[in-house]
């Protein structure tokens, strides 16, 4: 699967409700020059950084119709990085953008032609075709959001935020948005909406001058989302390792062996994801989704054992008990359903 990672840059004359692209409008798709470093080729992370350097349109010209003659000179690196255990490749894009009035975006070739989408969204992972979403005096368009990850074609991209994407069909490929500069909260003309959405007021800080970092991944596979344990891998790259400085005094010894890892609270499941967790008293509560269209079951356990759990709602408030087995708690989840427990767990010894 090659071209991955391409950009993909044109002019647009909306504002901060909706895209529009002026009627003289130009794609910026083939850089000026590329460069290619190694940074890394250990057993552990393996980085190549990808220099390319584009000339993009400043800004529209006067009259809003058509993207300025004159040019800017953008460098943008893309650091590609795979680390092993690791089935997807991770994509960092830095730029310092200099340009107004654009939109730029990143396109991921697919596998395989498709005409459906998935999107991870609020506990839910929507299918969407090819056709165009809209209403109200709006151009129908065929960008929508997704926030945990997009997949189609035997591609699954891994966002770390909730971002714009695009289906396309010819060819078969994932558009992302990556970057809108536009300069006012509305337009009372707008080539794809009938009203103005709100007040005509400048937005210069909309503009997204200076630097830009946005970081994704893709992962390739055969099978269906739910069936290829895309969710875990979404949520693998969205908790990056965490490191913090140790306590024990004394001077560093390469010598010294390593301590074993201390368990924590687990939650284990195909397609079970932890959406929620904090204290409540004595409690811990927990917020449980089944995110695939088939029943899933979650088992929660803890070093030590838990003593008791109990059902509560979105509010926090304690319902009926639940039972416990050897002190892990077992629950069943229908398609789609969100679960909120409350767990106590068994009193730690401290020495």
């Amino acid at each position: 699967m090659g071209g991955v990672g391409r950009l993909v840059d044109g002019g647009d004359a909306g504002d901060l409700y909706n895209y529009a692209p002026p009627e003289g409008d130009l794609l910026v798709t083939e850089p000026e020059r590329v460069a290619v470093a190694t940074l890394a080729a250990g057993p552990v992370s393996g980085r190549l950084a990808v220099e390319r350097t584009y000339s993009w349109p400043l800004a529209l010209e006067a009259a809003g119709t058509a993207r300025s003659d004159g040019r800017a000179v953008v460098r943008s690196v893309t650091h590609v990085e795979l680390r092993a255990g690791e089935p997807f490749v991770r994509l960092r894009v830095e730029l310092d953008n200099p340009c107004r009035d654009h939109r730029l975006r990143l396109h991921v070739p697919l596998a395989a032609a498709a005409a459906s989408s998935w999107a991870e969204g609020q506990f839910a992972v929507v299918e969407r075709g090819t056709s165009a979403e809209g209403g109200h005096g709006e151009v129908p368009l065929p960008t929508f959001p997704a926030s945990g990850f997009v997949d189609a074609g035997g591609v699954a991209v891994l966002l770390d935020q909730v971002t714009e994407y695009e289906l396309l069909t010819d060819p078969p490929e994932l558009a992302l948005t990556l970057l809108r500069s536009v300069g006012q909260i509305s337009r009372n003309v707008h080539r794809y909406r009938d009203e103005p959405a709100g007040p005509q007021t400048p937005t210069p800080c909309a503009q997204c001058l200076g630097p830009v970092t946005a970081t994704l991944a893709v992962l390739p596979h055969a099978g269906a989302w739910h069936q290829d344990g895309v969710l875990t891998w979404m949520e693998c790259f969205r908790h990056d390792l965490l490191t913090a400085a140790g306590s024990q005094p004394g001077e560093r010894s390469t010598d010294r062996p390593v301590p074993p890892p201390t368990p924590g609270l687990a939650v284990e499941g195909d397609g079970v994801t932890l959406s929620a967790l904090r204290r409540r008293g004595d409690w811990l509560e927990l917020r449980l989704a089944a995110q695939q269209p088939a029943p899933a079951t979650a088992i929660v356990t803890v070093p030590g054992g838990l003593v008791a759990a109990r059902e509560a709602d979105l509010l926090g408030r304690a319902g009926p008990d639940l039972p416990l087995a050897a002190g892990a708690l077992r629950l069943d989840l229908a398609a789609w359903e969100i679960r909120t427990v409350q767990l106590k767990l068994a009193p730690r010894e401290i020495p």
